[in-house]
């Protein structure tokens, strides 16, 4: 089964997952107040080679990092970006910013499990794992946690910790940090007062980062929706002000149309996206409790100490729930704003599409009108124009001369009549003609239109997924 191994080892295939880039880290130590003496927060930065983080553990920069009641984490650079046009570079998590040697040296000292190849390379969506692990060569008990925002859109973390109950020490890295987020996080840790020990602070932060992500792409989709409303605003003024279409307008309203599907199919993916994320935090939320109903759990054997600060951990880690349940709602908000500016979009379409409708039956009835006009004028001079021609032929003699045998109507006439009626037919069997033949080609368009319609809206969909 695709499950977490007991073995934290990582071997060669998932090695080979990655993309090395050495780069300058953050590393941050943070103890729990009045546990240690000494300073409570550490913050070094340790250069790009494979030297300097050897160096680093050799001479203890750290301290010692199998010391209880703290915290080590990782602040892990982000990779520079390749340009993709109107898109970003998904796998930009898998660029580690070590040499292959520091990061097996990294994942020994700070026990990195397997599992975190799996959540850096499935990036289509959120995620939020734990698992408890009971290997020979860790001490003790463990759990492994793995979190992730999704890679759909630009900035995209992941974090990985592994936590230590019965030392109460945590090791963490964060993937992805730029130096805005970096700073962040920072910031958050050593304002984190009493709660450095418990496991899920660092989600807790992750959970703030994300929250705040969201916000912005949410009032970036919205963004687009008006301008996307805006173009069809436009679109349809052109068409009203302009007494006859020209071509090149009609194709242009036709783009600004195909155009608004867009912002329509990021903000559905975004709002899937944020609803995806929304089950991780009620995860978390679940997990809270078990940490609070097990590892957390007052035990007669122990001493008077150790379950005060057990009691100490279950009240952050109420709090810890309740900022989560405060971040599930406004991942309500955002999503409530994600359906307003869908059932908008949707709106603004059809009202697009009922004002062409209005002002193309305006423009029909003032040609009706004129073609009324046209007809009665017709109406009144054909009689008279077709007697003026029939009289006017030579069939008619109107002025016989008896006395040599003429007659006043030829009696040929009978030409005029076969001719004339024959044309007649004619014309009536090829205008009939002509319309079932074309109304037969207007019935075998409509499925391949259809088909095309359909083609090009799964296009769409699968490239605002890829972006």
């Amino acid at each position: 089964m695709d499950w977490a191994r007991s073995d934290p080892r990582m071997g060669d295939k998932n090695l080979r997952t990655f993309r090395y880039h050495p780069a300058p880290c953050r590393v941050v130590k943070r103890k729990q107040t009045g546990a240690n003496e000494g300073p409570v927060s550490l913050a070094v930065t340790v250069g790009a080679s494979e030297g300097d983080w050897k160096s680093a553990f050799d001479k203890k920069i750290f301290g010692d990092i199998d010391a209880s009641h703290e915290g080590l984490l990782i602040l892990a650079t982000r990779a520079a970006e390749k340009p993709i046009t109107n898109s970003h570079e998904t796998t930009i998590l898998s660029k580690l910013p070590f040499s292959r040697p520091s990061w097996l040296q990294i994942m020994e000292k700070f026990h990195i499990h397997d599992s975190v190849a799996r959540l850096i390379n499935r990036n289509t969506a959120a995620e939020f794992s734990r698992s408890q692990m009971s290997p020979s060569n860790l001490e003790g008990l463990a759990i492994v946690y793995n979190c992730r925002s999704s890679a759909s859109w630009p900035g995209d973390i992941a974090l990985s910790v592994t936590w230590f109950p019965e030392r109460w020490k945590w090791y963490a890295v964060f993937y992805g940090c730029d130096n805005a987020t970096a700073k962040n996080i920072e910031h958050r840790l050593n304002n984190c007062e009493d709660a450095t020990c418990h496991p899920l602070i660092l989600l807790g932060m992750f959970a703030e980062l994300e929250r705040r992500r969201q916000i912005s792409l949410v009032d970036k989709g919205s963004l687009d929706f008006l301008s996307a409303v805006s173009s069809l605003n436009s679109t349809n003024h052109q068409l009203d002000d302009s007494e006859y279409a020209s071509p090149v307008a009609s194709s242009a309203g036709s783009h600004d149309n195909s155009l608004a599907i867009d912002p329509w199919l990021k903000l559905s993916h975004l709002k899937n996206g944020i609803q995806n994320w929304k089950d991780q935090l009620l995860k978390m939320v679940t997990h809270a409790d078990e940490l609070n109903e097990s590892y957390l759990k007052s035990d007669p054997n122990s001493t008077v100490t150790v379950n005060e600060f057990r009691s100490q951990m279950r009240r952050i880690g109420g709090r810890i729930k309740d900022r989560l349940e405060d971040i599930i709602r406004d991942c309500d908000e955002q999503m409530r704003k994600c359906q307003t500016n869908l059932d908008g979009i949707i709106l603004a379409d059809q009202m697009a599409h009922t004002q062409a409708n209005m002002i193309i039956a305006s423009r029909t009835k003032v040609d009706s009108s004129q073609m009324k006009s046209i007809a009665l004028l017709t109406m009144i001079f054909l009689p008279a124009t077709f007697v003026a021609t029939l009289f006017s032929m030579t069939f008619f003699n109107w002025q016989p001369n008896s006395k040599d045998g003429e007659v006043v109507v030829s009696p040929r006439i009978w030409i005029y009549a076969v001719i004339a009626g024959g044309l007649t037919m004619i014309t009536l069997i090829t205008w009939f003609l002509f319309l079932r033949r074309r109304l037969a080609r207007k019935q075998l368009r409509q499925p391949s239109k259809l088909a095309t319609l359909l083609t090009t809206f799964r296009l769409r969909t699968q490239q605002v997924e890829d972006e």
